[in-house]
């Protein structure tokens, strides 16, 4: 079940990629009075087509949606007279910058529907596992400054002093270069109060050259 909905989920993927990369093609190429022949997503036999009174395109879904094309007007695969009143709009009868501005829409689309995409997931957010912290090993200067493993990092402070608040923001921040004969880590995890509420706590506590420089971390 798991693979047929991967396998479903790559299919809607693919599609929504071709839809747009076409779509970039079909619409420039009607900006630039070119005209349409057809739109089709997929390729093989139609499964479903209808002409557009207004355009004269024919819009096309086929068999295998691994793909897609938007057919122009162009002398060079004609297989019948073109009318002379179409000749103007063919494909190859356009500048050289119409032409490449047309075969470039396709991939400028594709670019501004992943910037739209990311800009979407991110202004959601993004799920990340807990930065919890392992019980550290005895006599080390995690276990000394009094962490016992399972703390939840809320956020911490690196040695340049910004604000870390992502596990792997945290990950990368407990580890201390060599070179580094002291650091001071402020670390921020949830404690308890006396009337038992959830308040925030900081952890101050120095790392020094051959000490235990990386409490482990678990997701």
């Amino acid at each position: 079940m798991n693979f047929l909905t991967e396998i479903v989920a790559f299919v809607v993927a693919i599609g929504v990629l071709v839809v747009v990369h076409e779509f970039g093609h079909y619409s420039v190429a009607r900006l630039c009075g070119v005209k349409v022949l057809r739109f089709s997503v997929g390729f093989g036999k139609p499964l479903a087509k209808w002409v557009s009174k207004s355009t004269g395109t024919e819009w096309t879904i086929a068999v295998l949606p691994l793909g897609g094309y938007v057919k122009m007007l162009d002398e060079r695969e004609a297989k019948a007279t073109i009318p002379e009143a179409d000749l103007p709009r063919a494909f190859n009868r356009q500048p050289v910058f119409k032409r490449i501005v047309i075969i470039a829409a396709g991939p400028v689309a594709n670019f501004i529907l992943a910037i739209l995409l990311f800009a979407a997931v991110f202004a959601g957010g993004v799920s990340e596992p807990a930065a919890i912290l392992a019980a550290p090993a005895p006599n080390t200067v995690a276990a000394k400054a009094g962490f016992e493993g399972g703390e939840t990092i809320v956020s911490m402070r690196d040695v340049q002093g910004q604000q870390r608040r992502q596990r792997r923001d945290a990950q990368g921040a407990l580890v201390v270069r060599p070179a580094l004969e002291t650091a001071r880590r402020f670390v921020r995890l949830p404690s308890r109060g006396a009337d038992d509420q959830d308040q925030r706590g900081y952890v101050r506590f120095p790392l020094k050259r051959g000490q235990d420089r990386r409490p482990g971390l678990h997701g």
